[in-house]
């Protein structure tokens, strides 16, 4: 499934690995594919091991790769999750491809 560029309400999840219920102080660090950085603050889907957020305007406003990583605290633990990225397309540009 492709994603396009200023797509508002989507909602991208990050797994973690292990449960979180508890956990505060939730940012999704995110680098654009410009190099701009930007945090999101997302939430806790209860009860499993993924954070969310639900994207507003102006986030998706690039298309390329994205880097993604989540920092929180959990009791008295406090870090970074691990990276992961996801790609957004341009609609207007079908056939442009993206490299990693």
């Amino acid at each position: 499934m492709s994603h396009f560029k200023d797509i508002t309400g989507l909602t991208i999840y990050i797994e973690t690995s292990k449960t979180i219920t508890g956990a505060t102080s939730i940012v999704l660090n995110v680098t654009k594919p410009s190099g701009t950085k930007e945090t999101w603050t997302g939430a806790v889907v209860e009860g499993t091991t993924q954070l969310k957020y639900l994207t507003i305007a102006g986030d998706l406003d690039e298309d390329g790769w994205y880097l993604i990583y989540p920092s929180f605290t959990l009791g008295d633990w406090q870090g970074k999750g691990s990276p992961d990225r996801f790609l957004i397309r341009d609609a207007s540009l079908p056939d442009k491809t993206y490299g990693i």
